[in-house]
């Protein structure tokens, strides 16, 4: 179908994302019932957040994300809930000290944290 190969020529190689991200390095808690675990923010958009972990997360785990912001901000941090959407080994970390790129979807935001959080992003892409 000549269509669908147009479609997909269209997206191919090209940012398919809906919300921008901004690249950024924050400190992030995440949780799941009984265990947390601190990791770092890679980067981040309104839709989610790639982080940093010590450990992989299994694809479509519900965790719930403390996100520490900079100290300018109005609020000390930003509280939501996400699904793991992927999380893979760092290419060259060894297994005693190995690194893993999460991603995680935002799946529950209260209105104050996303204007607090598309604040953030605002300045972010303003200071690069």
């Amino acid at each position: 179908m000549p269509g669908s190969m147009q479609s997909e020529a269209t997206h191919t190689g090209g940012e398919r994302r809906r919300a921008p991200r901004a690249r950024t390095d924050l400190p992030l808690t995440l949780s799941v019932p009984g265990k947390s675990a601190p990791a770092r923010i890679c980067d981040i958009s309104l839709s989610g957040v790639c982080c940093t972990t010590d450990r992989p997360i299994g694809v479509m785990t519900q965790v719930g994300l403390v996100i520490m912001l900079p100290e300018h901000s109005r609020k000390a941090s930003i509280e939501c809930r996400g699904a793991v959407v992927r999380s893979r080994k760092l290419a060259g970390e060894r297994p005693a000290n190995a690194a893993y790129e999460t991603a995680i979807f935002f799946t529950s935001m209260s209105d104050d944290d996303r204007v607090e959080l598309q604040q953030i992003l605002d300045e972010l892409r303003a200071a690069s």
